[in-house]
């Protein structure tokens, strides 16, 4: 054979190598490299220079030694190339940064603190005048407020898109609720009620807003308010006289849940075995039944249409909660792969602060055990509350010709995790 002997032959040969290893650069970049500087030595030109620099002389021998150097290193490096899914992953802990990834952390509302520190329970009377005045054991009670447009804006702007749990815990860090909490646990003191009777007389003041349905109020038929709207709005719907009901209680110490009934939802505060009433048994607790719509309604009593009826069971604490975002775009091609960006944004809506946050990326199979490419976020973080994680990843990448979508899973130690997936994408060689 001549193909490695002949000017001709060599320089096809050179030519035909260079390309393969241009080729399998974005595969295995070492064994292209090895492959281009077989290519090179076999250019007739390459090999003159050489030989006269290094007073070397080529044989036939040692031309037939690079090429089969380089046919080596293509057959290694095709096989690396990587066509089969992996198993999907759990998340763990973080290895050396990638270069495929960027963050920024960011505060999500950057005029809370500002704000937070105009509200007052009584307050000048530029602001809103709201007059309240209910029953209660026989008597009459009297509240006048001056209320925030700019803390009512505020809220009016949030996210509804969280538990319900979260409109109650978030209202803790709220100095009207604060106040307003403790201006009727000392109201209630000072015309004498007792610790038992505190919860009665704080619910009595909510019976007494006016029941609205959210699509009156707001155009919406879900929309949950926070404490600081059913105030300002003078009412609600079930949903936000019970959050109310449960901010205002919490407050002053007492243990409550929200009791979400088929299109109902009402409060359980937490009472002795020997309390007479409607009751529930959550976490080996008795939480009595109370029901914040309409006047008159004593803790125990609960309407007829309720009895023995579906419940779950809402659970209020502090805590975070995590919600993502992403958007996914193709950023190139190769022979062999489709290679994806991802953008998300991870919101913490929650009352708390998320402890070590970590984020899983994947493009995953139909196989939903299995994953083309997956990466972890190196740095472990903290997101507070109303904070927002920015991210991006770059160049996974899956098979042409093969089904795909993006997966996202975000957990933290005081979190439930939060998994999202995109829509199916299949790529063919022909785009």
């Amino acid at each position: 054979m001549k193909i490695f002997t002949g000017s001709m032959g060599r320089s096809l040969s050179a030519i035909f190598f260079t390309g393969i290893g241009l080729l399998m650069w974005t595969i295995s970049p070492f064994h292209s490299t090895l492959i281009i500087l077989s290519a090179l030595l076999l250019y007739p030109s390459i090999e003159k220079f050489v030989s006269k620099k290094f007073d070397l002389e080529f044989s036939k021998s040692a031309r037939w030694i690079i090429a089969i150097i380089a046919m080596i290193n293509i057959i290694v490096g095709l096989s690396s190339l990587d066509t089969n899914p992996k198993e999907l992953e759990s998340i763990k802990e973080p290895y050396e940064r990638s270069a495929r990834e960027t963050n920024v952390l960011e505060n999500e509302y950057q005029e809370t603190e500002s704000i937070r520190r105009l509200d007052k329970i009584i307050g000048d009377e530029s602001g809103l005048k709201r007059d309240y005045i209910w029953s209660y054991d026989q008597h009459q009670y009297g509240l006048t407020m001056y209320l925030s447009s700019d803390i009512y804006r505020y809220y009016a702007r949030k996210d509804r898109n969280r538990g319900y749990d979260i409109f109650v815990s978030e209202a803790s860090d709220n100095q009207f609720i604060i106040a307003l909490a403790q201006h009727l646990n000392d109201l209630g003191k000072k015309y004498g009620l007792n610790k038992t009777e505190i919860p009665s007389f704080v619910i009595s003041f909510v019976q007494s807003l006016q029941y609205t349905s959210d699509d009156v109020t707001t155009g919406y038929d879900e929309f949950p308010k926070y404490p600081y709207e059913t105030i300002v709005d003078d009412g609600g719907d079930c949903e936000d006289t019970s959050i109310l009901t449960s901010a205002l209680l919490e407050e002053i110490g007492y243990g409550t849940v929200l009791i979400s009934l088929p299109g109902h939802m009402a409060v359980g505060v937490l009472c002795s075995d020997t309390q007479r009433g409607y009751a529930y048994e959550y976490n080996g607790k008795r939480y009595c039944y109370l029901e914040t719509t309409g006047e008159g309604w004593l803790i125990g009593e609960i309407p007829e249409e309720y009895i023995n009826k579906e419940y779950e069971i809402i659970s209020v604490s502090k805590r975070p909660e995590l919600h993502v975002e992403f958007n996914e775009y193709t950023s190139g091609f190769d022979w062999w792969n489709v290679y994806v960006n991802v953008d998300m944004t991870i919101t913490n809506v929650g009352s708390d602060t998320a402890k070590n946050v970590q984020i899983y990326t994947a493009l995953q199979t139909r196989d939903e055990n299995k994953v083309w490419d997956q990466i972890e976020s190196t740095e472990i973080f903290d997101l507070e509350s109303e904070n927002r994680y920015t991210y991006k990843i770059n160049r996974l990448k899956a098979p042409l010709d093969q089904d795909f979508r993006v997966l996202i899973r975000v957990a933290g130690d005081n979190t439930y995790a939060e998994e999202l997936g995109g829509w199916w994408t299949q790529q063919d060689e022909e785009q």
